[in-house]
């Protein structure tokens, strides 16, 4: 049985409370919740009035959505409430029974719930605390059991002691989850919400700003790094032949919206500052371009400089996918103890596309707003003699307009990433990090963790778990190899030799865990609420939540299971039109939330001694081959999630 269980956390995104909560269940778990009267607050203090007699206290009239509640441990209590308020299969399922049990019960499935007076009740919780993550790990047990898709037999309260461990692991993952929302830091977490979310003061500027040239970070000498030796021979052909580039340009390219985003002295101030350091040149006839955007830095009154160039990337002919690109799911392979943790070093590169040269032959198809002579004189500062040093080939001052064009590989083309990523790559060999060393699911997995890495665009993080000053020497190597092309790195982010940090969007833990930040659970939880409770968005606002919370379940990838009715309503992820969600879509972001608490990987498990193999087929129905071997064998025959490759 308990094999059974490490088999069940192992398949699931890991043991969670299910099988919804109604007036039946807690009957059958032992005792009436209902009738219970309310005397601590969830923060631990008096709550400010008594609840009338017989009110739950989660089944009183909720606040309004844009009344964040004092205590965030509430936000699970009303995902609660809104699983009570779809009407789709999963609502049906937690409301009805299965058939009786009989016999021995050997398998977990259909876990049982958590009662009032339950034994795994961590001690000195206050009532109110352990109903509120008692009714949530209820609903996650009940998801499980509606995706394994069994019913509790009515009055089932008796559990084998697998299912008593199952049970334990998943109120300690609902217990964690509550804490991530507790310990989010007001003032850093609201800007992660998606702009359509309302009630939820942000502070600080909005997204979208007015241009400040003197706020933009900017290099003192930009396009120093020669990316074309960096390129593989079939790229290179590519990105220096336009025609190759851009096979059939529609028409209308080079005509593209001016500037709007401030006033327009600051755009050219901004100009002229990139002009000097060799990003931009001036072109009197573009082949195609598009605006400028600024958006703010969150925590700052820094700007970041965003050129639009959806349209450009769409006339490009589909860029390679980026080699070993690192993701939560490249990370799950870290092999850690407590007594050797992982620690890690991090060295981010600074405006990394913006030290990025692009070939000559490509830039007018990077064009930005006109400016004129005039205008750069009066507000930038230049001579005519100044100016004539900065005109790509074929343009003269005989033309008062032109247009800047980008000398780099500007952000928002969508060959940019991908270039990003292969100098990256280069880099760290000239470090002396191999391929066998670096964490990518298109790569077999390390067999050692002594020095590894991964990558991801202009982020280079190296671990270690054999003790410290590892991942120290790696990143001073990474540095001197940035340093011998010409590259800055950006210091104030460097992180050195530690058991915490943020990789990839999600937090290495103590050296022995990933989870995900804080501030990101709290923005999920309340972004799901909202659509929810409005039942109304647009696929592009749908987008962006789902797209937040399919990242985070790399780090437990059967989750992604639960997505299928979503995924047409986001067919077209640009349609901003309004409309209905269905139940059976909300269901599916429910069911993401009810299991989000396992978003947690383990780094110290240990390799499971069973390899399987499974089949299906129309014809001759599922097929499925377990053979026992011994940990480490089974460890060299699961070089990575994704890659079919093995280690030789």
């Amino acid at each position: 049985e308990l094999l059974i269980s490490h088999l069940l956390l192992l398949c699931f995104p890991h043991p969670c409370s299910c099988c919804g909560w109604d007036g039946q269940h807690a009957r059958s778990a032992g005792a009436s919740h209902a009738s219970r009267s309310r005397r601590d607050a969830v923060s631990g203090q008096l709550a400010p009035k008594r609840l009338p007699q017989g009110q739950a206290w989660f089944q009183r009239p909720s606040k309004p959505h844009d009344a964040l509640p004092g205590d965030r441990l509430e936000l699970l209590a009303r995902v609660v409430r809104a699983a009570c308020k779809l009407s789709g299969a999963f609502r049906r399922h937690r409301l009805g029974h299965g058939p009786p049990l009989s016999g021995r019960q050997r398998d977990i499935c259909p876990l049982p719930l958590l009662g009032v007076e339950d034994e795994l009740r961590p001690l000195g919780t206050l009532p109110q605390r352990w109903e509120i993550h008692r009714e949530f790990a209820n609903c996650s047990l009940a998801a499980l059991n509606f995706l394994y898709g069994v019913r509790l037999a009515p009055g089932a309260t008796k559990r084998t002691a697998a299912q008593t461990d199952v049970l334990r692991r998943v109120l300690s993952r609902v217990i964690d989850f509550g804490r991530r929302l507790e310990e989010a830091v007001d003032g850093n977490w609201e800007h992660l919400l998606p702009d359509w979310v309302t009630g939820v003061p942000r502070p600080g500027k909005a997204r979208y700003d007015d241009l400040v040239a003197s706020r933009v970070d900017n290099l003192e000498k930009a396009a120093g790094i020669d990316t074309q030796a960096l390129l593989s021979e079939e790229a290179r052909s590519l990105v220096l032949d336009p025609q190759l580039m851009f096979p059939d340009p529609p028409a209308g390219l080079s005509f593209f919206e001016t500037f709007r985003s401030g006033e327009r002295s600051e755009y050219v101030k901004l100009v002229a500052v990139q002009l000097r350091a060799g990003k931009l040149g001036l072109c009197s006839s573009p082949a195609a371009g598009g605006t400028v955007l600024a958006i703010s830095k969150q925590g700052s009154v820094r700007q970041r400089e965003v050129w639009h160039g959806r349209r450009v990337s769409l006339a490009a002919v589909r860029p390679p996918r980026p080699r070993h690109l690192a993701c939560p799911s490249s990370l799950l392979r870290l092999e850690s103890t407590v007594d050797r943790p992982l620690r890690v070093s991090k060295r981010d590169a600074r405006c990394w596309f913006d030290q990025l040269a692009a070939p000559q032959q490509l830039r007018r198809w990077f064009a930005r707003p006109s400016v004129t002579q005039q205008e750069l004189c009066k507000w930038g500062g230049f001579t005519s003699v100044e100016l004539r040093d900065h005109l790509e080939p074929g343009t003269s001052l005989e033309h008062q307009v032109m247009w800047p064009v980008s000398r780099v590989w500007p952000m928002g083309f969508s060959w940019s990433s991908y270039v990003a990523q292969e100098t990256l790559l280069e880099l760290c060999a000239r470090s002396g990090v191999t391929e066998g060393q670096l964490m990518s699911c298109d790569l077999p997995t390390p067999l050692v963790f002594g020095n590894v890495a991964a990558l991801a665009t202009d982020d280079a993080m190296f671990f270690s778990n054999a003790g410290p000053g590892h991942t120290l020497a790696m990143a001073h190597a990474f540095e001197r190899s940035l340093a011998s092309v010409g590259g800055e790195k950006q210091a104030k982010k460097d992180v050195d030799d530690s058991l915490h940090a943020t990789c990839v969007g999600v937090d290495l833990e103590r050296g022995v865990q990933l989870g995900v930040p804080p501030g990101r659970c709290v923005a999920v939880v309340i972004s799901a609420l909202q659509l929810l409770r409005d039942k109304c968005a647009s696929p592009k606002q749908l987008h962006q939540v789902l797209g937040v919370m399919q990242w985070f379940d790399l780090l437990r990838r059967p989750k992604l299971s639960v997505y299928s009715h979503v995924y047409d309503f986001v067919r077209d992820p640009e349609d901003t039109r309004p409309q209905l969600v269905p139940d059976k879509v909300l269901e599916e972001i429910l069911l993401g939330v009810l299991l989000a608490p396992f978003w947690l990987a383990n780094l110290t498990r240990p390799w499971c001694p069973l390899i399987a193999a499974a089949d299906a087929s129309s014809k001759f129905s599922f097929g499925a081959s377990v053979l026992a071997i011994h940990p480490n064998e089974a460890r060299r025959g699961a070089p990575s999630p994704l890659s079919p490759k093995h280690p030789s």
